[in-house]
């Protein structure tokens, strides 16, 4: 038994021996092995783990295009007028996890950084189709760009994709088709302002999301308090970077934006433009958008440069490689003298305002009837007291907010509780009193057909569907026999109310309650609409309900105008009204014409160098600031500029155009002098009345006096319309085959009605020979004559220009620059250097050269002849030697050392507004330096367009400094001044 067990013992000894051999040789094994595994893994990850991770992962390679900076422009002295200034914009990049709090994610990222730059100061990019106004959203483009807007908004490459809803979308359900997309709660945010902003970063990150490397801006040009403050807290706004930029900046830029233009992002037609000549540009770009910013836009872009960089499946960067460094763009010089330019843009304002003064009296209303002349208009001091508003001057939101003083209050309620009384009236209008409209006060005429262009410029009452023959339509709009209450009904039951707009079914048919449904619909859109508060309010000012006292103190607690103590004093005791103050800010323009936006408000003047055709000065007024609209577009600024009645976004020097008046009488001299209808010798007699075409007659400016006898120098002199009217009609005459006489018929002219000429006769060598007047004829050759000088066509200015129009109609008319001639000034620049270089017609540019950024010249300006008028001498010195007797004959020319050979012009458009006035000269006489051509439109005469041009001329030959001219007031005290010269 014992033995036994020992040799159990031993034997499992020898097991466990056995065993330990083995578990040892295993967990040797195992260790090994693990050992192997960590050594591979270690090479694996740490060794070469940056190799092997850029193996596994998708790596995909991307150019990214760096911005070339864009050229400087500056004037021909070397002046800069345009340049770029390093700034700071804050960006995001879409660095977003996908999933399902994605949006979640991004929009609390934005949030927070929009509080972080508006605490700050900042303001966040606008760079939208759609503004935010007192709560409601608006759309702020109309026509195709508002449909490209909503293709983008819906992902259609063409806008002829939109359907019919979509292209009908209003503001809000654009918002809220927006908001579903990326996962805004409007219900969460404080206010829609908050919404639309959130909404626009997210817009333009998406317009980037097939290539998430690239930035989205969320605000231009911040200060460095709000660099820091994001730089700071980096660590929490994912994506959120400051990243360098530059801004472009205009010194001056009022006097030269007409001009330069602005830049700003390029939009999806500009693009397509742009790649066909350079494949480089992309949706990102900042391009030159209007003026030589666009025109110019290839030699001042620049080249960009690129970087090569690495991102994976998800667009996150990682790695970078080589880059090629951008190329500044050129640099371009203008022809435009930056000094002359804003003298004459200064002194066109400050004459402006002389002329306003001139027209300004103590009165309430001037009635104008049928009788009434365009040379007798004047001011009524309560229409400047009412311009303050109704051009946005005065802010109504401020009157109405809680910082408003103590009278804009006062002046508020009263008109707050005047227009409820005005809108219950006119539901009782349209309810119960159902007046015709002609029996209507003024104030309510004016009312209720503002009632009804709300109705349709809202679509409830459909203009498409409205039936201008129907004699209920004819009865309201034409003949205003019948009450607002007849038009409407009848709208309704002819369907032409869109129901569905009131929140009706689509076949509701009570013709009641349709109406009523109209008139609550409206009163609510009228309690808040702006047009309708300011119609209210002028009635208000002009029942004295709001005093004239109370507007010039509106003025100044709204810090608008800065009035002298001593002034202010004066007027608070009484010592000064409210006529004298409102003078007084219009003098020292406090308030400026284009502010008031009261004939005249707005004028033009082109200066060119007749020898090469380079522009010098190019001024339009009113103008803007340029530096608010370029590369992030100021959205409310460019708001307010549109909604500017003065038109300070458009270019008057270019695009407005009027009948040129007397100042086209060169051209018909110059047709009949080459027709051989008169010749310089030759006397026409001015009986201050034109018979020849029947009744009723034209007449002479002097009539009822005459000219008498005059030669064509002498009828340029004297701007004679009878001499003109004569030469037209000679110009028309057309030679009938020679007479054959009958014993028993008479020979006889056939006169046509139309042109009611009488037929003439006269004897060649025995024969009878015989003219008739044809019009047709007489147009035809005026408008031969006007193409050689440059009026058939553009002038050749690198920037956008209206095409010209010469007369079709009427030629004894249109020989004295009426007919329907319609002519820019800077076209008549063109023409009245082509008088001033006796023929030579050259194109104008605004270009003086190129150079690259180091300075070295790649082309210059030459000049280019557009036409050559090959006319005796001696008539062009009778041309010429009539335009420096009208200067002579001018008072306050005289004594001016330099001689000036010039022509006046008076263009009448309707005798309810001022004519237009217009100028036209050259100088020297003998060696001309200088062609210049002013229009004031509106201006009254054309004498204010000469005066204007003469201080301008004054400070060309350095007679007069800037200071000076604008020092001294004008009276308008004019000599002989023309009614239609």
């Amino acid at each position: 038994m014992r033995k036994r067990k020992k040799k159990f013992l031993r034997d499992l000894q020898a097991l466990f021996q056995k065993l330990n051999i083995r578990v040892f040789l295993m967990i040797a094994v195992i260790l090994i092995l693990c050992g192997g595994l960590v050594y591979r893994l270690f090479g694996l990850q740490i060794v070469r783990g940056d190799e092997f991770l850029t193996s596994f992962q998708l790596r995909l390679k991307r150019e990214v295009t760096i911005p070339g900076t864009r050229g400087n422009i500056y004037d021909r002295n070397g002046q800069l007028l345009a340049y770029n200034e390093l700034a700071y914009s804050v960006v995001i990049r879409d660095v977003f996890d996908n999933g399902s709090k994605k949006n979640d994610a991004i929009n609390d990222v934005i949030l927070r950084t929009i509080d972080i730059i508006e605490s700050h100061g900042g303001e966040v990019t606008d760079d939208f189709g759609i503004s935010c106004e007192y709560g409601n959203f608006l759309f702020r483009r109309s026509g195709r760009q508002h449909l490209r807007f909503l293709a983008d908004v819906y992902g259609y490459l063409s806008i002829d994709e939109l359907t019919y809803a979509e292209r009908t979308s209003t503001p809000d359900e654009v918002m809220a088709y927006l908001a579903k997309q990326y996962g805004i709660k409007p219900e969460e945010l404080e206010s829609p302002l908050k919404q639309l902003q959130l909404t626009t970063v997210r817009w333009l990150l998406s317009l980037n999301s097939y290539q998430k490397y690239v930035a989205s801006p969320i605000a231009f040009d911040v200060d460095e308090e709000t660099v820091v403050a994001i730089m700071e807290n980096s660590g929490t706004l994912q994506g959120v970077t400051i990243e360098e930029d530059t801004v472009r900046r205009y010194p001056d830029s009022v006097y030269f934006s007409q001009i330069l233009g602005y830049t700003g992002r390029v939009s999806t037609e500009e693009l397509e433009t742009l790649t066909q000549e350079d494949p480089t540009y992309e949706a990102t770009d900042i391009v030159g958008k209007a003026g030589i910013e666009a025109s110019f836009e290839s030699e001042l872009h620049g080249k960009k440069g690129s970087r090569t960089i690495y991102v994976d499946n998800l667009g996150r960067v990682l790695g970078v490689e080589g880059e090629v460094s951008p190329q500044t763009g050129n640099d371009v010089y203008l022809s435009i003298d930056k000094d002359l330019t804003m003298a004459a843009y200064d002194i066109l304002e400050k004459k402006l305002s002389e002329i306003l003064l001139a027209k300004i009296r103590p009165v309430r209303e001037m009635e104008i009837t049928e009788n009434t002349s365009s040379s007798s208009l004047i001011i009524p001091i309560y229409e400047v007291y009412f311009s303050v508003f109704s051009n946005n001057v005065v802010s109504l939101s401020h009157m109405a907010g809680n910082e408003a003083g103590e009278t804009e209050r006062a002046v508020h309620a009263a008109m707050e509780e005047y227009r409820q009384q005005v809108l219950s009236e006119l539901g009782a209008e349209i309810r119960e009193r159902q007046t015709p409209y002609e029996e209507l006060p003024k104030e309510y005429k004016i009312y209720e057909t503002g009632y009804i262009d709300t109705l349709e410029e809202r679509g409830i009452l459909v203009r498409d569907l409205e039936d201008a023959q129907d004699p209920v339509y004819i009865d309201w709009h034409k003949n205003e026999t019948i009450s607002m209450t007849q038009f409407l009904t009848h709208a309704i039951e002819e369907g032409w109310v869109d129901v569905t707009a009131l929140g009706m079914p689509g076949a509701y048919s009570d013709t009641a309650q349709v109406l009523e449904a109209v008139i609550r619909d409206q009163e609510a859109f009228l309690l808040t609409d702006k047009e309708f508060e300011k119609k209210v309010l002028h009635y208000m000012i002009l029942q004295d309900l709001v005093s004239g006292n109370q507007v010039c103190r509106i003025l100044m607690e709204q810090k608008l105008v800065t009035v002298p103590t001593a002034e202010r004093e004066q007027f608070e005791s009484g010592v000064i009204g409210s006529y004298e103050f409102m003078r007084n800010r219009i003098r020292e323009l406090d308030l400026t014409p284009a502010q008031l936006n009261l004939d005249p408000y707005s004028g033009s003047m082109v200066i060119t160098d007749p020898g090469s055709g380079q522009v010098l000065a190019l001024v339009s007024y009113p103008s803007f600031d340029n530096n608010r609209l370029s590369g992030s577009v100021d959205s409310d600024y460019y708001d307010q500029l549109r909604e500017d009645l003065s038109g300070p976004l458009y270019n008057y020097a270019t695009l407005q155009e009027t009948a040129p008046g007397s100042t086209f009488k060169m051209v018909s001299a110059t047709a009949g002098l080459q027709e051989g209808v008169i010749t310089t010798d030759e006397m026409i007699d001015c009986t201050g009345i034109f018979h020849k075409l029947g009744d009723p007659a034209p007449k002479c400016w002097v009539y009822p006096a005459a000219h008498r006898n005059l030669t064509v120098q002498g009828a340029i002199h004297n701007s004679c319309n009878v001499f003109f009217y004569e030469l037209g009609y000679r110009l028309g005459q057309e030679q009938t085959a020679p007479a054959e006489e009958s014993a028993d018929t008479e020979t006889t002219t056939q006169e046509t009605e139309e042109e009611a000429a009488t037929a003439e006769t006269e004897s060649e060598g025995g024969t009878q020979k015989s003219a008739v007047y044809n019009s047709d004829t007489g147009v035809a050759i005026l408008g031969k004559y006007a193409r050689m000088y440059g009026l058939g066509d553009k002038t050749g200015i690198e920037i956008e220009e209206a095409a010209p129009q010469i007369s079709t109609e009427d030629a004894v008319r249109s020989a004295i620059g009426q007919g329907n001639h319609n002519f820019t000034t800077v076209s008549l620049a063109r023409y009245v250097a082509t008088v001033a270089n006796r023929g030579e017609c050259l194109n104008l540019t605004l270009l003086d050269h190129v150079s690259d950024s180091s300075g070295i010249v790649l082309r210059e300006a030459e000049p280019s002849v557009k036409n050559v008028i090959e006319m005796d001498p001696v008539c062009w010195t009778a041309l010429q030697e009539g335009m420096r007797e009208v200067v002579k004959d001018k008072l306050y020319f005289m004594n001016f050392p330099v001689e000036v050979a010039g022509k006046t012009g008076t263009a009448q458009q309707t005798n309810t507004r001022p004519n237009h006035a217009l100028f036209v000269c050259f100088a020297p006489y003998d060696a001309p330096e200088v062609a210049v051509a002013t229009r004031i439109a509106n201006g009254y005469t054309s004498d204010y367009a000469a005066n204007i041009t003469k201080s301008v001329l004054e400070y060309y030959f350095g007679l007069a400094t800037k200071e000076e001219l604008l020092a001294s007031e004008t009276i308008f005290d004019t000599g002989r001044t023309a009614q239609t010269d």
